[in-house]
């Protein structure tokens, strides 16, 4: 596996606070590219990377780094984020790691290689929900992670969910005789719509971990506070992390409505709350009744998601995973719980789930913090409220950083 960092592009959209290339913006007196490499070093210390065919600034940049071999890809003219990966048809290697240079990273590239490899994948993408995703190619997929549809920005009215690429992805060699030589062709408008038309295994690999694209002036200021916190610092699969349990109920102004669709019913201030956990770096979890009460099959359901998590974008916030309790009972949500916490290797001790007292559960032998709606509920808990309401008022003034 050889790593391939793209950074020939040109970072029109942060030329505003930088002169030089988009690879050297600095976190604290580290480029992003060097902590780029810092991680990929682990894969590999032989590095593929495609730059501009003048760009001395980053060669000599590289040069001074004794501690991995570069093989500089010099581009002559513009060939894309695709088309620069055409002249590694010359190469003998199998697979390649390709990575952004504007993207800032902080995760277990060992557990993402492994997937790749038990899917027996062509191309992996790494995916995540993000808080922009109406100006993110963002993608659908199916129960197996293979991707069924691609969506390439701008996405207008459409309803497509909120699973954007992180400008990470695995490729196998074999996938490079798709490209034409000497032109540009960018990766998800050209070369990704053209690659899931063939008979390859395109699969989404979804990961909570921290990536970010840095690269405009406002998520480059937002990315320098990030790292030197907690989010990004234990933002690897490795660490651990809290997060916040909650069913569909906390984002309803009245709990007779079962269904998210009517935006009329919706509170803007659990939407708030969300967007803080987001940016303080608490994992969001929503675990979803889907049972023949609430009369909804898998096809209106999934439709019903994807609706709004696009809703959800359009607040600039978003779930970081979403699990369906079919059997929409205590025993099968302690289940589920647990099973998400194992996946996405949350810390429970920090973490809170809030539910109204019809849905109380047996949380005995968990250590979480129970937000408890109504007051005979569990009179151990911390956290009471008469309402969903209130309790989001309360937590809206709650430092949950100090908790990752």
């Amino acid at each position: 596996m050889y790593p391939f960092i793209v950074a020939g592009g040109d970072g029109n959209r942060i030329k505003k606070i930088i002169r030089k290339q988009k690879a050297l913006l600095k976190f604290n007196n580290k480029t992003i590219l060097d902590i780029q490499i810092d991680q990929l070093k682990k894969i590999n210390r032989n590095i593929f990377i495609a730059i501009k065919n003048d760009d001395k600034i980053i060669i000599n940049h590289l040069n001074k780094i004794r501690s991995c071999k570069f093989t500089f890809l010099k581009e002559t003219k513009k060939l894309g984020t695709a088309g620069c990966l055409e002249i590694l048809n010359s190469y003998k290697i199998k697979d390649l790691l390709v990575i952004y240079s504007d993207i800032l990273f902080n995760i277990d590239l060992q557990k993402f290689i492994r997937f790749h490899k038990i899917k027996k994948s062509d191309l992996t993408l790494f995916v995540h929900p993000n808080d922009h995703p109406y100006d993110s190619d963002l993608l659908e997929i199916n129960h197996n992670k293979k991707i069924k549809n691609f969506f390439h920005k701008p996405h207008k009215k459409r309803i497509i969910g909120n699973l954007s690429l992180a400008g990470i992805y695995i490729i196998k060699a074999k996938l490079f005789k798709n490209l034409k030589k000497n032109k540009y062709q960018d990766f998800s408008l050209d070369f990704l719509p053209k690659i899931l038309k063939k008979n390859y295994k395109v699969y989404a690999y979804k990961s909570r971990e921290y990536t970010k694209d840095i690269g405009t002036p406002k998520r480059y200021k937002t990315a320098i506070k990030e790292f030197n916190s907690n989010k990004f610092k234990k933002g690897n699969l490795n660490k651990k992390k809290p997060a916040f349990f909650f069913d569909q109920n906390f984002f309803k102004k009245d709990k007779k409505n079962t269904y998210l669709k009517d935006k009329n019913n919706l509170n803007d201030e659990a939407f708030k709350l969300l967007k803080k956990l987001n940016k303080d770096g608490f994992l969001t979890i929503m675990i979803m009744d889907n049972n023949k009460k609430d009369k909804l099959n898998i096809s209106n359901t999934n439709k019903q998601i994807l609706e709004f998590e696009t809703f959800l974008g359009k607040k600039n916030c978003y779930i970081d995973e979403i699990a369906f309790d079919n059997l929409n009972n205590k025993q099968n949500k302690i289940k589920i719980l647990k099973k998400i916490t194992k996946t996405f290797n949350i810390n429970l001790n920090k973490s809170f789930i809030i539910f109204s007292r019809k849905k109380k559960l047996p949380l005995k032998k968990i250590n979480i913090k129970s937000i408890n709606i109504e007051d005979k509920i569990d009179q151990n808990s911390k956290f009471k409220f008469k309402s969903f309401e209130t309790a989001i008022k309360y937590f809206l003034k709650f430092n949950f950083s100090d908790l990752i």
